[in-house]
């Protein structure tokens, strides 16, 4: 029970240190954190480390180095960690192969979190899973399947209570419109998305 209490209070520091952009020291906590919920088998717990690692690495600017540790403490987890857990893992490493370019290994992790926040049923892990998914088309040019992948996120995560998710799902539709046009409806959902964005922050 100490080490289970000790890793919550590590995981909590890392989120309070990356919230104050102290990376290293989050990154530090954020280990340290996993390893004690790993030592102890809590595999959801484990699994949760690793997504807030992955936005961090993601954060401070280090996709690289994030990929390779993020992949060795996957290779790790448990197989009786929750889908919706998972989910969060491989949605928050989809955010490091955008930021590193990998983009041939985006789109088969970005489907593989649809998959698993399918199957946990949380519509709004669902709605971030297939905005990545989105994102994951549209950096490989495929707009037409990555605009109604889009439009689809915005309905899912206003149903969920999703502010943040919908945001960014409308400022990426108005990016691929851009791109390939019309003009209008990229003003219209770049409109839509700062309308919205005030509310993030009250």
């Amino acid at each position: 029970q100490d080490a289970a209490q000790e890793a919550v209070a590590q995981a909590r520091l890392g989120t309070a240190l990356a919230g104050l952009a102290q990376w290293d020291a989050a990154l530090v906590a954020l280990r340290r954190a996993a390893e004690l919920d790993s030592a102890t088998g809590a595999g959801k717990a484990f699994a949760q480390d690793i997504a807030l690692m992955c936005l961090v690495y993601n954060d401070h600017g280090i996709p690289e180095t994030g990929i390779e540790h993020i992949q060795a403490y996957i290779a790790r987890l448990p197989d009786q960690v929750p889908p919706g857990a998972l989910a969060a893992v491989y949605t928050a490493l989809s955010y490091l192969y955008v930021a590193s370019g990998r983009y041939s290994e985006l789109l088969p992790t970005a489907e593989r979190a649809v998959e698993l926040a399918s199957t946990a049923g949380e519509p709004r892990l669902l709605a971030e899973a297939k905005g990545r998914h989105g994102v994951a088309l549209a950096v490989l040019g495929r707009f037409d399947e990555a605009i109604p992948k889009l439009q689809e996120v915005v309905r899912l995560a206003e149903a969920a209570d999703g502010l943040e998710t919908r945001v960014l799902a409308l400022n990426n539709i108005a990016h691929c419109r851009l791109l390939i046009g019309p003009l209008a409806p990229a003003r219209e959902s770049f409109d839509l998305a700062c309308e919205l964005a005030p509310r993030l922050h009250s």
